[in-house]
């Protein structure tokens, strides 16, 4: 099914966030790789890094988002709960991301 408008965005920043690099042909730095860290987030210092590397990610590959800011859960059971929160420009405000990352092989 074909998204509009918001809906759109959203679906472009999930897809951001879950491709992992050089799984798009010809375009080796598009993705965020969380899947390949989920396992290496246990420190507070990687988990600084990660968010920051989300946020610059999606606002570089997504130009019409702003003032992104993510959160990630605790790592349970092979899974991890991330929410990004961002703005759309010149549209909605205060939009919200919500879905659960896992570890599957």
């Amino acid at each position: 099914s074909v998204k509009t408008d918001a809906d759109a965005i959203r679906r472009a920043v999930r897809n951001i966030v879950l491709t992992n690099k050089y799984e798009r042909p010809f375009k080796p730095n598009f993705g965020g790789s969380i899947r390949n860290m989920l396992f290496e987030l246990d420190t507070d210092r990687k988990i600084g890094r990660m968010k920051t590397r989300m946020q610059k990610v999606i606002e570089s590959f997504e130009p019409r988002v702003s003032n992104v800011k993510v959160r990630f859960g605790e790592v349970e059971r092979n899974e991890m709960e991330v929410t990004i929160f961002y703005n759309i420009i010149d549209g909605v405000r205060n939009n919200d991301l919500t879905f659960t990352v896992t570890r599957a092989r």
